[in-house]
């Protein structure tokens, strides 16, 4: 019966606590849209850069753009496209209780994920998206993989 108890409240403060993590990581990912938003001239900048160097990959790029990117918190870029880019930012931003997050940036209009104000969880519950808007929008991981 006690060890019945004991088995019962370690799985209470369990599920209290991961409802206090997504809470918290719904609040700190708000704080961030918020954030890119008032920065989006410079990642607009910096997007623009990443196009014109030709790289694929973070370190195919020109050093000194490899280092522009480190001081604003990416630890690595996948290039895709030729008409139409989609770019990805994997980031150094975050850690519990978001995970992995990286920045998207889609040229195509009609991206949904992108529009500003967009939210939805994806992969039972391990991948949400962000809509920052203007083509950007946030994904984060928090699969154990």
């Amino acid at each position: 019966m006690k060890t019945r108890n004991i088995l019962f409240l370690i799985c209470l403060v369990f599920i209290l606590s991961c409802k206090d993590s997504n809470q918290r990581r719904k609040e700190i990912m708000a704080e961030k849209v918020v954030e890119l938003n008032k920065e989006m001239a410079y990642w607009d900048n910096l997007k623009q850069k990443v196009i014109s160097d030709g790289g694929n990959r973070m370190q195919e790029l020109d050093k000194s753009l490899q280092t522009e990117l480190e001081q604003a918190g990416i630890r690595d870029v996948y290039i895709e496209g030729t008409e139409y880019y989609e770019i990805s930012f994997h980031t150094n931003w975050t850690s519990y209780p978001i995970g992995g997050t990286s920045l998207h940036w889609n040229s195509r209009d009609y991206e949904p994920k992108a529009k500003k104000g967009y939210h939805d969880n994806l992969s039972n519950g391990h991948i949400d998206v962000w809509g920052v808007g203007n083509g950007w929008f946030i994904m984060t991981d928090r699969s154990f993989m």
